[in-house]
């Protein structure tokens, strides 16, 4: 059996008009498919993600790299596991399957070394827009999350999508802004703490509580004045209860786009100068800022300047004409998985009263402590949830968005729009639908105040039914990280630099040992014929089925989620195969 060969990444650089960190390098690995890994690190009480190999600092003064997909494309990830805790990886608010090496939060990697694949599968209708990720091991996801282990995530716009207005779909055109508001003065290296006395406007959030956009206590981000650009906000606070983000009159805003779905009004229906978000909530705004210094603040601390100036000429951005309608155009056209639910009959059977608290979810009356399942549900039917005490326990559903259906809105949230965490006001019932479609299997709710979902605030319905062509029956188990290779490692001592070299290596007496270019070929291309790549480095692939790679196996031909067995390093004319002995 061949063990584990590796990609090592870089970072890539990307335009976010601020210090938000660039992005995760993703390579082509096969046809209509990305490869990348992740290693996720700790330095005491502080958890972080970074590229493997990178000296970042692990801590939220240096959040994980910006995750960039696209949609039509199959993501494959290794999660390294630096730390010494167990760990997991959860994309919130992405609409994939919650069941096998998708984003089933059930699964855990060890730590001292271990790793841990994921397969994405982004269809080609899935809502593009901004969500993030952070771990999700039950019993220890609070202290990760407020130790600093979290970052964006960016499902883009095709680019050429005539759907969606040139100020909204071109990266260079956008500003990235992560807030976070989590960990102790230790986790941060001694970063700007919030005063007790905005405790009340911090969901409670104690003195030792630390304020930070972008990993910095106060972002600069520079855009030229006058002109439109697509502010992508993310917040990540533990407790997840709500706060305002607001900015300086000298920019016009227009919240567009809640929890990576873009809303189904006009795109200049919600134009204020503060917004109401959860501290697990994202939110896209058009905004245009007049010459100056204008600055955004959340609970009315400041924690960004936006500098807008004419001598930032390298900036790219839409000119405003002056007419706001005319320059943002109107919203994209919705996939069924948030079509308008509002109009719907909804069965009585697929009615639920859901109600979280600190250590347990209320189900249809019944307290249920921890994930010990609720039952099932069917694929692709619509069902409503009435949601009560969100104030205290902001609510959170994996898969779906759920569309507001209380009549005048929720809370903050909107009636018709669509949102993954949920924080009504106080004793107020929110009331929401959300159909069960694309997708299912494990589909996870559960409290977002961290400490209470660690405390049993969370459980599952099971989405079946769903169609054997949509399921994921593939659940990679953790396994034994290779021994890190350094690239001097690689270049001068285990990688031949001349054809001629390796073939004169002894290691070429052992032919099963060889890397070749036809198992290169085959990796890259997934093995469709288990004969032309079941031998060498190609035979822990899933669909060698026959062979013990003490991986796993793959039932009934089910789609593999790819081992990733190629090293590669940033800024190479090419891939380098190693076979590590």
């Amino acid at each position: 059996m061949k063990p584990h060969t590796f990609i090592l990444f870089g970072l890539l650089a990307a335009t976010t008009h601020g210090a938000y960190p660039d992005s995760l390098t993703w390579i082509d690995c096969g046809t209509n498919a990305k490869c990348a890994n992740l290693e996720f690190c700790q330095e005491g009480t502080s958890y972080g993600y970074r590229p493997i190999g990178s000296t970042l600092p692990c801590t939220a003064s240096s959040p994980g790299p910006l995750i960039r997909m696209t949609r039509g494309i199959t993501h494959h990830l290794v999660l390294h596991n630096a730390a010494s805790v167990n760990t997991n990886f959860h994309t919130h608010g992405v609409h994939i399957v919650g069941d096998g090496d998708g984003d089933d939060v059930t699964r855990v990697v060890e730590g001292n070394g271990n790793c841990l694949d994921y397969t994405w599968d982004i269809a080609n209708d899935h809502p593009p827009g901004t969500y993030f990720y952070h771990p999700h091991y039950h019993g220890e996801t609070n202290a990760q999350v407020a130790g600093g282990a979290f970052g964006m995530i960016i499902v883009d716009e095709d680019s050429e999508d005539d759907d969606i207005m040139e100020w909204a779909r071109d990266v260079t055109n956008e500003i990235i802004l992560l807030v976070s508001s989590s960990g102790s003065a230790n986790n941060f290296n001694g970063k700007r703490l919030l005063q007790d006395s905005q405790q009340s406007n911090n969901g409670g959030q104690g003195s030792n509580t630390v304020l930070l956009a972008n990993g910095v206590d106060h972002e600069i981000l520079q855009v030229l004045p006058d002109h439109w650009y697509r502010l992508r906000t993310a917040v990540v606070t533990p407790d997840a209860e709500p706060n305002v983000l607001s900015f300086d009159d000298g920019c016009t805003a227009y919240k567009v786009a809640s929890d990576g779905v873009w809303h189904a009004a006009s795109l200049t229906s919600y134009k204020a100068s503060s917004f109401e978000l959860t501290g697990a909530s994202r939110a896209d705004f058009a905004i245009r800022c007049s010459t100056g210094s204008n600055t955004i603040s959340w609970g009315g601390s400041i924690i960004a300047t936006i500098d807008a100036s004419t001598d930032h000429d390298s900036i790219e951005g839409v000119p405003s004409s002056g007419d706001d309608a005319s320059d943002l155009g109107n919203a994209p056209t919705r996939p069924v998985s948030i079509a308008d639910l509002s109009s719907v009959t909804v069965a009585d059977l697929n009615r639920f009263v859901v109600m979280p608290d600190k250590s347990s979810i209320r189900f249809n009356g019944v307290v249920y402590e921890g994930m010990s399942g609720l039952g099932s549900i069917n694929y692709d039917e619509v069902y409503e949830m009435q949601l009560r005490d969100t104030n205290r326990h902001p609510f959170h559903l994996h898969l779906y968005h759920m569309q507001i259906v209380t009549p005048g809105g929720c809370g903050s949230h909107t009636e018709g729009e669509f949102y993954d965490t949920i924080s009504g006001a106080r004793d107020e019932i929110c009331t929401v639908r959300f159909r069960t479609v694309d997708i299912g299997q494990k589909m996870v709710m559960h409290c977002h105040e961290l400490e209470h979902e660690d405390n049993g605030s969370i459980n599952y319905l099971d989405v079946i039914n769903v169609p054997r062509s949509m399921l994921n029956i593939v659940d990679s188990p953790s396994y034994a990280c290779p021994a890190e290779v350094s690239k001097k490692d690689v270049e001068s001592e285990e990688i031949p630099k001349k054809e001629e070299d390796v073939e004169s290596e002894e290691i070429l007496k052992d032919e099963e040992d060889v890397v070749s270019k036809e198992d290169i070929s085959c990796n890259l291309s997934f093995c469709t014929v288990e004969s032309d790549c079941c031998s060498g480095s190609c035979q822990h692939i899933g669909r060698c089925s026959n062979v013990d790679s003490g991986i796993k196996s793959i039932e009934n031909g089910a789609t593999d989620s790819y081992q990733i067995p190629l090293l590669s390093y940033l800024l190479m004319a090419s891939l380098l195969c190693y076979a590590v002995n």
